[in-house]
C-alpha cells in the first residue's frame, strides 16, 4: 500500500496506491517492544512523528501507529504500555480520540494520555512549511516534545476496573474497612462496629 500527500489539495489532500484494505495502520519497526506508544492520526503524520522524535533521546522506548481516522480500530495488543493520542483538532479528530482511548483501554493499556498540540496543522504541514527541512523537523520536534512530557492523563492503572469497582474504590474501601478495624465488611454497619465483621 502507498499513500502520497499531494501538493495541490483540489482533489483531495491524498493518493492512494492500494491492493486490498486502504485502512491499515502504519506502525515503526519497534511498535511491539516499545512500552510508550503514540497513536497518531494520519499514517504520515506518524511516520513524521516517529522520524523526529527518534532523534531525541528521550523518546527513544517510543512506538509509533498511524491511522486514517476513527474508522480504523486498534489491531494490537497495548497490554501494559502506556499510550499517547494524537489526532486533528476538529470534528474527526475529536472523535477519533475518544474512539482509541476506548480501545486502548479495552486493548490493556497500562496509561492512557491525550496528547494536543495548538492550532489546526498537522504534523505534515508544520514540518514543511519551512523550505529548509532539517530546520522544519527542529521545529516540529520542539512542539512534540513538551506535548508529551504535558500531555493530559484520562486513564491510569488506578481507573482499572476489577469487577465492579476501580482499583481507586477499592483502596478507598480498604481504608475504610482498616481504619474502623473491620476486616470483613458484613455490610451492616452497627454489627461491623460491634464485631469487627466477620
Amino acid at each position: 500500500n502507498v499513500k502520497r500527500r499531494k501538493l495541490d489539495d483540489s482533489n483531495g489532500r491524498y493518493r492512494y496506491d492500494h491492493k486490498g484494505n486502504p485502512n491499515l495502520p502504519w506502525l515503526s519497526s519497534n511498535f511491539k517492544d516499545a512500552n510508550n506508544v503514540v497513536l497518531i492520526e494520519g499514517e504520515l503524520n506518524a511516520m513524521l512523528a516517529c522520524a523526529v522524535l527518534l532523534e531525541d533521546e528521550s523518546t527513544k522506548d517510543f512506538g509509533y501507529m498511524g491511522m486514517g481516522g476513527s474508522k480504523v480500530s486498534l489491531p494490537y495488543n497495548l497490554e501494559g504500555k502506556t499510550v499517547y493520542i494524537y489526532a486533528d483538532n476538529d470534528s474527526a479528530g475529536e472523535e477519533a480520540r475518544v474512539i482509541w482511548q476506548e480501545q486502548a483501554i479495552e486493548k490493556g493499556a497500562r496509561t492512557v494520555y491525550q496528547l494536543r498540540l495548538e492550532g489546526d496543522n498537522d504534523f505534515c504541514e508544520i514540518a514543511g512549511a519551512n523550505p529548509n527541512k532539517l530546520a522544519g523537523r527542529a521545529e516540529l520536534r520542539s512542539l512534540l516534545l513538551p506535548a508529551l512530557k504535558n500531555a493530559e492523563k484520562v486513564h491510569g492503572l488506578l481507573d482499572t476496573k476489577i469487577g465492579s469497582y476501580t482499583v481507586s474504590e477499592i483502596r478507598e474501601i480498604a481504608k475504610q474497612v482498616i481504619s474502623s478495624g473491620v476486616l470483613i465488611p458484613t455490610g451492616f454497619f452497627e454489627i461491623d462496629n460491634y464485631t469487627g465483621g466477620l
